[in-house]
């Protein structure tokens, strides 16, 4: 993808999500049908239809279609994109660095959001999308495309079987290898199901298919240094990039050993700009980098998880 073309996708973004950024009265006031629709559609799914599941394909800010799940994904229904926060700064992030015949693992894949857009932005580029929950997995294969392998099975520090916990589809999916973690949560207790699941490990999985990844992204739901742990011969590729999701409230021992991890094997730490570029944070400022992120959330009670996507670059 050139210079041109990045542009254009990232315009093409900040135009599908403008209206969510305004106020809310002038949002009412410039698209008042926009705005209708929005307040129709919620109040639909929480008086009328609740409990009910729909699967539509809608128009993603890229110019594909996906198929999503109502509830809980009105922000791609109305936006065809991330609308906010740290979800919306990574899509920004891969727009900006994704480049042709790069090979990009999708640790917990869910629907696929992260993995259709990686295979837009290059059909050289090739996907491995790991998503071990049957339910959602449904939906993601619908998604897929030439590109793209999707992978069944969850990633973890052992090749063997694990239990997985999982919740209803209208918690976006949320399913995790480590239930003690996700229990520190508002999650924790909204996750009944469980089943068993065949599990593999980065290093395994490269071998196996005798290729290596040049960026992983792990969004695992607590698991995420088990995940790693498994990926020793891995973690010394010159110039791999790991995206992790880190739960900065609760910020749990997984955490902390997972950063940890990646700050022995020669990582360097980066967050996220709001236009998608790279900030660099220096270990013994992650915990000021937190509060920072902290400060700029808005949350309805001191339970409500704060999370954030942090980029981690092998020195070359």
């Amino acid at each position: 993808m050139n210079n041109q073309t990045r542009e254009e996708m990232k315009k093409r973004l900040e135009y599908s999500i403008r209206m969510r950024n305004q106020p809310r009265m002038k949002r009412w006031l410039r698209h008042p049908l926009f705005s209708l629709k929005s307040a129709a559609l919620h109040r639909i799914f929480r008086y009328i239809m609740t409990g009910r599941v729909l699967k539509p394909r809608v128009k993603m800010f890229w110019g594909e279609k996906m198929y999503i799940t109502l509830p809980p994904w009105f922000e791609f229904l109305m936006y065809g994109a991330y609308s906010n926060g740290p979800e919306l700064r990574l899509t920004k992030f891969l727009i900006n660095h994704l480049e042709d015949n790069t090979i990009f693992f999708d640790l917990g894949a869910n629907l696929g959001y992260y993995s259709l857009l990686a295979s837009n932005i290059s059909k050289n580029l090739r996907v491995f999308s790991f998503e071990p929950n049957e339910e959602i997995r449904e939906v993601l294969e619908k998604n897929k495309r030439d590109n793209i392998q999707i992978v069944p099975e969850a990633v973890s520090n052992i090749a063997g079987h694990a239990e997985l916990h999982y919740g209803n589809i209208v918690l976006s999916g949320v399913s995790t290898l480590n239930l003690e973690n996700t229990m520190l949560t508002e999650w924790g207790g909204k996750l009944p199901k469980r089943t068993i699941v065949k599990t593999t490990t980065l290093d395994l999985f490269c071998h196996e298919w005798s290729i290596k990844p040049d960026v992983v992204k792990i969004d695992v739901e607590g698991a995420e240094a088990d995940v790693l742990m498994g990926a020793k011969t891995l973690l010394e590729k010159k110039g791999l990039v790991i995206i992790m999701e880190v739960w900065i409230r609760p910020f749990t021992e997984n955490y902390r050993r997972a950063i940890e991890i990646l700050k022995k094997a020669n990582f360097l730490c980066y967050g996220i700009s709001e236009d998608g570029t790279l900030e660099r944070v220096v270990y013994p400022k992650l915990k000021d980098y937190f509060s920072k992120i902290k400060r700029t959330c808005r949350t309805q009670s001191k339970r409500e998880s704060i999370v954030d996507n942090l980029v981690f670059i092998h020195k070359a």
